[in-house]
């Protein structure tokens, strides 16, 4: 921002544009929009937020209670932050959400310019990649402790994904694995993954804990961890074999019709 296109010049363009956004959407609250410019060591970042005043209790010089309007902080209804360094660099991901709830995120998004409902599913399935990565390299966890941290991640992530709340590494991090949630967050935003929060993880990417698939030319499979770990499904590492079991009565006849029809033409 220099001299030509101030901060208050580009302040008043941004009101402009998220007033359009948010006529766009009959449900759209009002409230107070804030909007900062601040740095974080080497790092430029812009910051946009929607505030709403609320209803309180305040003490007058005579000890009267009363009421009094002001702005909750704490309660912040959307914030959006906008990495300056990052966008100037090129880098394709500078836009996250630090909170974001449902009546204003759709609207918010369009301001910003971040509503890539692929992104979001990308960045789904990196999470779900790093859980799953994280959980097998724990050394001396035993299997089912591993799935037990799979399990509390999936029903975080998925809560997340069905209040329509965006994902805190952070918070990830420590509800996951609080012992030591650092190693958690270090690989969550190593530079081989790169994941950014602040998105509301997408439902279907994060069944990816629980479920897996795999394909051939002539088959598809899907089934989930609890296979495995009942030895419904079991696997050869060294001749790359699946036996599985519990077969359903209809696969069952199913595949002793093709048996019957490869025997005959023998």
């Amino acid at each position: 921002m220099d001299g030509e296109n101030s901060f208050h010049e580009l302040s008043v363009k941004l009101m402009e544009r998220l007033e359009f956004c948010a006529k766009n959407q009959s449900l759209a609250k009002g409230g107070y929009v804030l909007i900062s410019k601040m740095s974080i060591g080497a790092e430029d970042y812009f910051l946009v937020a929607v505030v709403t005043d609320v209803l309180g209790t305040a003490i007058t010089e005579t000890y009267e209670v009363v009421d009094s309007m002001h702005i909750d902080l704490t309660q912040l209804r959307v914030v959006g932050r906008i990495n300056l360094t990052e966008w100037l660099s090129g880098n394709a991901k500078y836009i996250s959400f630090l909170k974001g709830n449902s009546d204003v995120s759709k609207y918010f998004k369009e301001f910003i310019g971040c509503n890539d409902v692929h992104a979001v599913s990308a960045e789904s399935k990196k999470v779900v990649e790093v859980l799953k990565r994280f959980a097998s390299s724990l050394e001396g966890k035993t299997d089912q402790e591993r799935d037990t941290i799979i399990d509390n991640a999936f029903s975080y992530l998925k809560e997340l994904s069905v209040s329509k709340r965006a994902l805190s590494l952070d918070a990830l991090a420590n509800h996951v694995y609080p012992d030591d949630p650092e190693t958690l967050k270090a690989l969550l935003g190593s530079d081989e993954y790169k994941i950014i929060d602040g998105f509301i993880p997408d439902g279907r990417s994060i069944n990816g804990l629980l479920r897996y698939e795999g394909k051939s030319k002539h088959w598809t499979l899907k089934f989930d961890r609890v296979a495995v770990r009942s030895h419904h499904l079991r696997y050869d590492q060294k001749n790359r074999i699946i036996t599985l079991s519990e077969v359903s009565e209809s696969l069952h006849n199913d595949l002793i019709e093709v048996i019957g029809e490869e025997e005959e033409d023998e």
